[in-house]
């Protein structure tokens, strides 16, 4: 739906600079500094301060989804509605530059709810000579103070900026102890960094089944054949290529830290949307995608790897781990349950077989009339 305040406040603001000036305090307010301040902006634009209020409120909503929703160029001009185009530049080249800012403050705002959320840090390094058991000791140790935030406190006026409650933690650590503590702080480093592509990947699954019905709701099979070669075509070219660029990076799933650079990021990406979307084919069109499968060895390799691949992630979802488990059983990559049973292709049979038994017309059974015996018969007055 477009964002209308956003045309209301271009409008009440044509100084380009002023209408700039205010999206950057608005994200500034996002991520916990200060925000956008009445008096400064009530005399280029004529404001009351109720809609100064509604306007900071919808274009901090506005990012925000931009953020957590991860809306493409399409999806946010669509939000953008009938804003002029010189304005639409100035709103995506501030999101551009701001994305990561606002995404690291909305992080650190949901870890804020369960526990304490690291601010800022400072070590400093020390030699210790000797202590009172020993008188040369000679060992190094490092003192790191953590500076740790409990929340956030309400802001007290629409200018007031909304400071954390800092708490100061310190630790002395030898070396054995400060690698432990930064092989924990990676670990927790990992799990945040797959929480953006886990996302991203959960909706991207969601369009995925949309366009997987609309393949389904195909009445000709000659369609649907084209229509699948042509959905495998795409879909292992894009892992074969995504696979060579994992291959030469250094991230092994399971093992190594999770990547950070962009082009990694990609890649993994494309490998778990299109594994899983041609997962999502074959078991609702098993024996096209088996026939398709037999005159392309190298797919059929090529897919087993990309699912023992996607399994090692840990990025998928409950729902996505059991459709892996279920091709992989389909394709006998891996031995077959007992009760194994591909359940869309029973949805399927019983569909096919409810459809045939509606084809069949109703036979209209006559009844079948009373037979009376000929001859004289006697009549009432007669008895």
């Amino acid at each position: 739906m477009p964002n209308k305040s956003l045309e209301s406040i271009s409008n009440t603001l044509p100084n380009e600079q002023v209408f700039l000036e205010f999206l950057h305090r608005c994200i500034d307010e996002i991520c916990g500094r200060k925000g956008p301040a009445y008096e400064v902006f009530k005399s280029s634009a004529n404001w009351s301060l109720e809609e100064f209020r509604e306007f900071t409120k919808s274009i901090k909503i506005f990012f925000y989804e931009a953020v957590t929703k991860h809306w493409h160029k399409d999806e946010l001009l669509e939000n953008l509605g009938d804003l002029e185009s010189s304005r639409q530049q100035l709103v995506l080249e501030c999101l551009e530059i701001r994305k990561d800012e606002i995404n690291v403050a909305l992080q650190r705002d949901t870890c804020a709810i369960s526990g304490p959320v690291l601010e800022d840090f400072d070590w400093s390094l020390k030699w210790v000579m000797g202590s009172s058991k020993l008188s040369s000791l000679r060992e190094p140790l490092l003192t790191v103070d953590f500076h740790t935030s409990q929340g956030r406190e309400k802001a007290t006026s629409i200018s007031s900026e909304t400071k954390p409650k800092i708490n100061t933690v310190s630790l002395e650590l030898d070396k054995q102890e400060l690698k432990t503590l930064v092989s924990a702080l990676q670990k927790a480093q990992d799990v945040l960094t797959r929480i953006p592509i886990a996302r991203l990947f959960k909706k991207r699954r969601v369009e995925q089944l949309d366009a997987v019905k609309g393949l389904l709701a195909m009445k000709s099979y000659e369609k649907q054949y084209k229509m699948v070669t042509a959905i495998a075509e795409k879909v292992f070219t894009v892992i074969q290529s995504s696979r060579v660029v994992l291959e030469g990076s250094d991230y092994i799933p399971g093992i190594s830290v999770f990547p950070e650079d962009e082009h990694t990021l990609d890649a993994l990406s494309n490998i778990l949307e299109n594994t899983a979307l041609f997962g999502d084919v074959l078991l609702r069109l098993p024996e096209i995608s088996q026939q398709i499968f037999s005159k392309k060895h190298e797919w059929e390799v090529l897919y087993g790897w990309s699912l023992n691949f996607c399994s090692q992630t840990s990025l998928l979802d409950r729902q996505t781990a059991k459709l892996v488990d279920l091709v992989n059983q389909e394709l006998n990559y891996t031995e077959r349950q007992p009760d194994y049973v591909n359940p869309y292709q029973r949805k399927q049979l019983k569909s096919n077989k409810t459809s045939k038994d509606d084809t069949i017309p109703n036979k209209t059974v006559k009844k079948k009339k009373k037979e009376y015996k000929k001859g004289p018969r006697m009549t009432l007055g007669e008895l």
